[in-house]
């Protein structure tokens, strides 16, 4: 049995059996005590050893179930999302396909429609050209192909009530009387084809070559019924107002108001009619214009007879009124 003792400088002196007493230093056990003693704490560290063991080996059974139904459970989330994203890119290459065939067959029907449009466009070309080239030869206008066909029938001044920059800055714009020019211009379009389908051409024909030869400046162009409204527009000759008109010759007239002259070309004025009938007709104004103009000389002798007036200012001499029968007065546009 084990011994509780005190160390003194003797020895060791036995104080009492109990452990707990308080000058108790050492114990004494004998050898079987001692190795029992170790024996047992071996065991028992054996046996936390063991149970830790378990435990250790049970919880990491248990963290790698944990990580392998987490990796699992990813696993499914990932092919679920991946799922997912299949379909939704499915669905939208569906989407996208359809969409590229629609636009597939839109651009087949574009593609249609511009081969259409030039189609027609060049049928329109070659209408509107067989159209000038009749116009031209019916009117006896030479060369009938490379003549433009637009005649000048009349020009000449007026005054048109037009809106013009308030120079002393009081107000925008006042309304004035202007002198300009108003000048009709014959299309080679008969008035059986419609204003609306016409207009445009004419008017594209106009500005391309005809008011050009014409002095118009066409780098300025002003809205149809606008005056310009700068004052240094008003040096140049700028078309301001267009109105179309029909004509008893049966083509489309377009009236033109500048600001200035227009230019005149012998080439661009109505040829003379020289048939059979328009000479008869001429000759039988001249026959009477003759013999109205020899009635008048005669009247006109007597009278100076009567009244004795020799004054030679007076008297209209047949030399005179011959020249008058003989000159016919053609106007632009006969």
């Amino acid at each position: 049995m084990a011994e509780f003792v005190k160390k003194t400088a003797l020895g060791y002196k036995r104080v009492s059996d109990d452990a707990w007493t308080p000058s108790v230093t050492h114990v004494i056990e004998t050898w079987e005590e001692y190795f029992e003693r170790q024996r047992y704490i071996q065991s028992l560290i054996s046996d936390k050893e063991s149970t830790l063991s378990k435990t250790g080996e049970k919880h990491r059974d248990e963290i790698a179930k944990i990580k392998k139904d987490l990796e699992k459970k990813q696993c499914e989330d990932k092919r679920k999302i991946l799922r997912e994203h299949d379909a939704e890119l499915t669905k939208k290459e569906k989407v996208i396909n359809e969409q590229n065939r629609i636009i597939a067959e839109l651009q087949n029907c574009v593609q249609k429609k511009d081969e259409d449009v030039e189609t027609w466009k060049s049928q329109n070309t070659n209408l509107i050209r067989i159209a000038r080239e009749r116009g031209n030869q019916s009117r006896g206008i030479t060369p009938k192909k490379l003549h433009h066909g637009y005649l000048t029938i009349s020009s000449g001044q007026t005054f048109d009530r037009v809106q013009i920059k308030d120079p002393s800055w009081e107000r925008d714009t006042i309304t004035i009387s202007k002198l300009v020019w108003k000048t009709v211009i014959q299309s080679p379009y008969s008035v059986l084809m419609p204003i609306d389908t016409i207009s445009k051409t004419i008017l594209g024909e106009l500005a391309e070559s005809v008011f050009t030869e014409m002095g118009i400046e066409t780098s300025i162009v002003a809205e149809n019924g606008e005056y310009p409204k700068y004052p240094d527009d008003e040096r140049e000759c700028i078309v301001y107002k267009w109105l179309f008109r029909t004509s008893r010759s049966g083509y489309w007239e377009i009236e033109i108001w500048t600001t200035g002259a227009v230019i005149i070309l012998e080439r661009n004025l109505p040829p003379h009619q020289t048939s059979s009938k328009h000479l008869s007709n001429r000759a039988k104004q001249a026959g009477r214009s003759s013999e109205s103009t020899s009635h008048k000389k005669q009247s006109r002798i007597k009278t100076d007879r009567l009244m004795n007036d020799g004054d030679h200012e007076d008297t209209v001499s047949a030399a005179d009124e011959d020249a008058d029968a003989d000159w016919d007065y053609d106007p632009i546009g006969s």
